[in-house]
């Protein structure tokens, strides 16, 4: 039961670690200057919020269907 606690929390600490610190490569990141790396911090946080916007609408069943459609599509008159 220890065993399989500890390997729950180290398994959740790398979980973390992986999510907050992401894909991103290190070896190009001293090129960039203070300001330039805010904004591309800024920009990653705009689309991530974005996309779990999108994903959450999505899974929610809040998105509107689209009227784009190759074939006409006639309104009902009554």
């Amino acid at each position: 039961m220890r065993k399989t606690v500890t390997l729950i929390a180290l398994s959740g600490i790398f979980g973390l670690a992986v999510l907050l610190t992401g894909c991103q490569s290190y070896s190009n990141t001293y090129s960039y200057d203070k300001k330039a790396k805010i904004r591309q911090y800024s920009r990653i946080t705009e689309m991530n919020s974005r996309m779990l916007v999108s994903d959450f609408d999505t899974f929610m069943l809040l998105d509107k269907p689209s009227s784009l459609s190759h074939w006409h599509a006639p309104a009902r008159l009554r």
